[in-house]
């Protein structure tokens, strides 16, 4: 630890090419790069009110100057690791209250030396060592430091399909590529595991130089998935009743070097195919569109080349599926959204500006009716299906909240329309989810 802090107070005193040739001469310090990623990770948000974490500062500092206690031990590894407990939990945590700061505070701040504890606390916490460094200039030093992951997206098919096209089943689910044994969400944030350990367990010894990307979809006992249920589920803290039904569907594994440097070299049919003999996959088709594997919790997306497409087109009608997805057999695995990766969808969705709430009638009143979104083209539209009653109840009671924090609003719409009056509307619109500026589903 000692060494982490004389090279934090050097890099201080340097600027430019002179920082990073610093740095490179530390580059082997695994303590020194896990502290920068502690700070500098963007997806390490700790939930503190800066005002009131540097007034918990003040007020120890005042009881220990009238206690004129003058030594300290100094910061140690085993300081570091009890702090970086603390940080993961800060990371999780909803908020945090104004005396779980003091806590925290009188954990560290009576028994370690404060000024090496400043640079610990005030810098990881506040996210700011003061060394004038960012990512890009890290990156230099460590081509893996805080690189965020890319999942391959998909654009609206219209009407130009590969030349060596396969088709899937459309999911409604929430994304989550598997790497280094956890889950991410589509922006590379990780999810809860406990929610998800019947999944976790049944991957315990894949292969840890490979990535899984697919979906979490709920499925009731029927096999109709939820998507609503699915982010709910995911979204808790502790496993409950219900998780037992969420369902990891792959569509793709990938070399995990490859994907994070965002350039795969295989075809989807090699990919694929690697997918399939990996997981020793039942290969007959079920109406649900998957394959099944060895574990009852994992899916494969069952695909189906062009002579199939009558087939399968047929089985997205009968059974009332979302949509279809078209994949090019020929090319790799794309970390962008991608004309390889098409969707055709019986029903659409977009995201829209929240304005406003509407009250409910009858068996809604004072609860929720609709909310009220906007179009790119300026006219506004009610969507009051989709919600489950305390949906209605938590969206009703929170409306300056919900408003304030710019959250989307994720519609699923048969088509774009004109209302009575010649305005622009959507028919049949419902709610899917809110989602934050940075793309995560709520």
């Amino acid at each position: 630890m000692q060494q982490v802090f004389k090279i934090i107070e050097e890099l201080r005193n340097l600027s430019g090419n002179a920082q990073l040739e610093h740095l490179s001469k530390h580059k082997s310090n695994d303590l020194l790069k896990e502290i920068l990623i502690y700070t500098y990770d963007c997806n390490k948000v700790y939930k503190l009110n800066e005002a009131k974490l540097l007034k918990g500062f003040e007020k120890y500092d005042r009881q220990l100057r009238m206690a004129d206690i003058v030594s300290y031990q100094e910061v140690d590894l085993s300081c570091w690791l009890k702090f970086k407990s603390s940080l993961d939990w800060l990371s999780k945590a909803k908020g945090v209250k104004e005396c779980e700061i003091d806590e925290l505070i009188k954990t560290f701040y009576d028994v370690y030396d404060r000024k090496q504890l400043d640079v610990l606390f005030k810098g990881v916490l506040l996210k700011d060592l003061r060394i004038n460094m960012g990512i890009s200039s890290f990156q230099k030093v460590w081509s893996d430091f805080c690189v965020v992951p890319t999942v391959m997206l998909a654009k609206k098919f219209e009407g130009k399909k590969p030349e060596n096209p396969v088709y899937s089943r459309k999911y409604d689910g929430l994304r989550a590529f598997y790497l280094n044994g956890k889950f991410y969400s589509r922006t590379a944030k990780e999810l809860n595991s406990e929610p998800l350990k019947h999944v976790l367990d049944a991957l315990k010894d894949f292969p840890q130089d490979k990535v899984l990307d697919g979906e979490m979809i709920y499925f009731n006992p029927e096999f109709k998935e939820d998507f609503q249920k699915t982010v709910a589920l995911v979204s808790k803290e502790q496993y409950q009743s219900g998780c037992e039904y969420i369902y990891y569907v792959i569509f793709d594994m990938l070399d995990k070097e490859e994907f994070l440097n965002k350039k795969i070299t295989k075809s989807f049919k090699n990919t694929y195919s690697d997918l399939l003999n990996c997981f020793d996959t039942n290969r007959q088709f079920t109406e649900y569109g998957l394959l099944g594997t060895v574990y009852n919790e994992i899916k494969i997306v069952a695909q189906f080349e062009e002579e199939s497409y009558n087939f399968i087109s047929d089985n997205c009608d009968k059974y009332k599926w979302e949509g279809l997805m078209i994949r090019d057999l020929d090319k790799p695995y794309e970390c962008k959204r991608t004309s390889n990766l098409q969707k055709i969808k019986k029903m659409q969705d977009a995201e829209f500006e929240l304005v406003g709430f509407e009250k409910g009638t009858g068996k809604f009143e004072n609860t929720l009716g609709s909310l009220i979104i906007k179009l790119e083209t300026g006219e506004t539209v009610n969507v009051g299906s989709g919600f489950m009653d305390k949906d209605r109840e938590y969206i009703w009671n929170n409306q300056d909240e919900i408003l304030k924090s710019g959250k989307l609003v994720k519609v699923q719409f048969f088509e774009n329309t004109v209302d009575k009056h010649g305005n622009n509307s959507l028919r049949f619109p419902v709610f899917k989810c809110f989602r934050d500026k940075n793309g995560e589903e709520s």
